[in-house]
């Protein structure tokens, strides 16, 4: 019985008990916002692919992240009766109920970019941040830009104060856990360590003498000296946001799609019950201790398939990975979140099945894996071998909004469903760009790919999404990612009603141990790999005070096992910012 069930069945059984719980469930959700910000779009940002904006913040004092770039929960809402208005509730903990003390934002639209690193305090609740002209450097690679941001009542809080690597000093914001003196040493010291590595870029002494740190600081005196006091106290919440200009016009409000899927037991619309897999393909065995290994994995995989160009599988073969059994790796299947992988680049060799004559692979990951990355199989071991890398770009899967096939249900549904999940679909080039890798400085070519629902059994493909008779898109809960619809799968019983009903799906393929937390300091996250050599992401993000955002296109999780789960249960494991990123 799925968990909508469930919850049907308690409502009918009482109606009293069950308004009780929802009174507790939204006391609790309330008890843990600190207050409301407003984003204004207007501007740069404007216009982001289906108009989806992101809230990302962090604490300056260490307590981490409120949850990982670009995910579900910081998403941001439209303001009703405003076309650029957004609003998001800042909670007092991330997802794991660890408490974090954010005073550092970034606003970021979906496929326009994202607004400089900007500080806030408890006096900007109730308040709206804009987007300035001001371009500012980032200060770690000042080839790397952003706009700076502001606040409209808060002229105190705005671009976080920097030193950068050319010596500017920029921004209007400092924390309440710095000074001049901390920014201005952190600067000289970051500095100094670059010199000593041959860094590009770092190669002026004079920009480090005592002469030039009494100048940082004296500037920045300045900055502060010219802002009006800060308040001392937070500001009582406002109940409706701030006024905003005449000139936005109201939209309208999408009509709902139907919110219950119409298959149940024998599916009459075609699709199969249970998991998109071959007959002969055998699905990882739960983990049996997921807590003691990722604290709050709900132990299941989802399966991926790609169908890789020609050229991946026939070109530089001598150049790829071998199997144990000497057999040459074919694809590479790459997955990782912060700074858990599947082992150093190009990741674990995929598997491959034949369906009516043609070739696919496909890849396990676990599901709370944020990113997969397809490749022709060949590491940079060997130096010579480097130039013969070929890889898909950073396909995100933690977010079921953000993909070509949710592109095409949300234009279709007038905004009214949010996303589709790519669990259990193929992935597809679409198209080949050239890009600089932010780590290693080298021109490569990174494939981009789009969606298609597949069914393994037959080779089946579509880009439509499961519709009723009357042409409506059948739907499912998408709580568990933050969204309110999601459309379904045509081919199989995804939203898991029942999960390989009457079937027997064998799960006695061998796991391979999955590796721990990589090592930080070798720079995992790399867009694919622990050792710098992954691609530079593709798809808009900028390098913000030396840390780097993630804003590729990718799908939510949706579990893959043989047992029905809470998907509310599964914990996301934050995503390491890459040092460096094209801007």
């Amino acid at each position: 019985m799925s968990k909508k069930k469930v919850l049907s069945v308690v409502l009918a059984a009482s109606m009293v008990a069950s308004a009780a719980v929802a009174t507790a469930v939204t006391t609790a959700a309330d008890d843990n916002v600190r207050g409301t910000v407003y984003f204004d779009s207007t501007g740069p940002l404007q216009g982001a692919q289906r108009n989806t904006y992101y809230c990302y913040m962090w604490g300056s004092d260490g307590s981490g992240e409120i949850a990982a770039w670009n995910t579900a929960p910081l998403k941001m809402k439209k303001v009703d009766g405003q076309d650029n208005l957004f609003s998001f509730n800042v909670p007092k903990t991330n997802a794991d109920g660890a408490t974090v003390n954010a005073d550092l934002v970034i606003f970021s639209g979906l496929g326009k970019g994202q607004t400089y690193d900007t500080t806030f305090s408890d006096s900007c609740f109730g308040d709206t941040a804009y987007v300035l002209d001001e371009v500012l450097e980032n200060p770690v690679d000042s080839a790397q830009t952003a706009l700076a941001c502001a606040w409209r009542n808060n002229p105190q809080e705005g671009a976080h104060i920097s030193i950068t690597s050319t010596g500017r000093v920029q921004g209007v914001g400092i924390l309440s856990t710095e000074t001049p003196e901390s920014i201005t040493d952190a600067f000289i010291q970051q500095y100094e360590a670059g010199m000593a590595e041959g860094k590009v870029g770092y190669d002026n002494p004079n920009l480090v003498t005592d002469a030039a740190r009494q100048n940082y600081i004296d500037q920045i005196n300045a900055i502060i000296a010219s802002q009006p006091e800060r308040p001392t106290a937070s500001p009582e919440q406002p109940t409706t946001p701030p006024e905003q200009p005449t000139e936005w016009t109201t939209s309208e409000a999408p009509t709902q799609a139907p919110t219950e899927a119409t298959t149940q037991g024998s599916d009459t619309s075609g699709r199969k019950a249970g998991l998109p897999l071959p007959a002969d393909m055998n699905l990882p065995s739960k983990n049996a201790s997921p807590d003691d290994v990722y604290g709050g994995w709900d132990g299941y995989y989802n399966v991926y398939y790609f169908e890789a160009p020609a050229e991946w599988l026939t070109q530089h073969t001598d150049a790829k990975e071998k199997d144990a059994n000497g057999e040459t790796w074919e694809i590479g299947f790459y997955w990782f979140t912060g700074s858990i992988n599947n082992g150093d680049w190009p990741g674990e060799k995929a598997g491959k099945i034949e369906v009516n004559g043609k070739t696919y692979f496909y890849g396990f990951a676990p599901t709370f894996a944020g990113s997969i990355i397809w490749n022709n199989g060949i590491s940079d071991r060997v130096a010579e071998n480097k130039k013969f890398k070929l890889q898909t770009e950073d396909i995100k899967v933690d977010d079921p909004a953000l993909n070509s096939l949710a592109d095409v249900v949300y234009e279709e549904s007038d905004g009214a469903i949010d996303g589709v999940s790519t669990a259990g679909c193929l992935a597809y080039v679409s198209s080949v760009e050239q890009v600089v890798n932010g780590l290693t400085g080298d021109t490569q070519d990174v494939y981009k790919c789009k969606w298609k629902f597949f069914d393994p059994q037959t080779g089946d493909t579509t880009e439509t999404a499961l519709k009723n008779e009357d042409g409506s898109y059948v739907t499912v809960s998408g709580d568990a990612f933050g969204y309110a619809l999601l459309a379904v799968n045509p081919y199989f019983d995804m939203d898991y009603t029942h999960v390989n009903e009457g079937v027997e799906v064998p799960t006695d393929k061998p796991v391979s141990t999955l590796p721990p937390a990589a090592d930080p300091t070798k720079g995992a996250d790399n867009n694919g790999s622990t050792n710098g050599t992954g691609a530079a992401n593709t798809t808009g993000g900028n390098t913000q005070s030396g840390k780097t955002v993630n804003t590729a296109e990718g799908a939510a999780v949706v579990v893959l096992g043989t047992v029905l789960f809470a998907a509310l249960g599964v914990a996301f494991v934050a995503r390491k910012r890459r040092e460096s990123e094209e801007a």
